[in-house]
C-alpha cells in the first residue's frame, strides 16, 4: 500500500542515506590514503550527493517498492546502485 510505501522510503531516504554518503566518501578517502581529505570532501560534496540521492533514488526505489515483484526487488535495486556508486566515486574525486 502507498502509505509503507512512503514509511520506507522516507527510512531509507533519511537515515540510510545521509550514514551511507558519508560512509562512502569516507572509506574513498581512506582507501586512496589521504584521510586528511575526508573533511573537506564532506563539505564540498555531501550536500550535492544528497540531492542526486533524492533524485534517483526516490522515484526508483517507489517504482522497486511499488511495482516490482518481490523476487526481482533486490536485482533492481542493484542495478540502480551500481550507477549511484559510480556517480559517488567519481564525486569523491572532484
Amino acid at each position: 500500500d502507498t502509505r509503507s510505501i512512503m514509511i520506507r522510503l522516507t527510512l531509507d531516504q533519511t537515515i540510510f542515506a545521509s550514514v551511507f554518503n558519508v560512509v562512502m566518501f569516507s572509506a574513498v578517502q581512506a582507501l586512496d590514503g589521504t584521510p586528511e581529505k575526508i573533511p573537506a570532501t564532506l563539505d564540498r560534496e555531501w550536500w550535492p550527493a544528497m540531492k542526486a540521492n533524492w533524485q534517483l533514488w526516490l522515484p526508483a526505489n517507489f517504482i522497486n517498492f511499488g511495482f516490482v515483484p518481490l523476487r526481482f526487488q533486490v536485482l533492481f535495486a542493484n542495478g540502480v546502485a551500481l550507477i549511484w556508486n559510480t556517480y559517488l566515486s567519481m564525486a569523491a574525486h572532484r
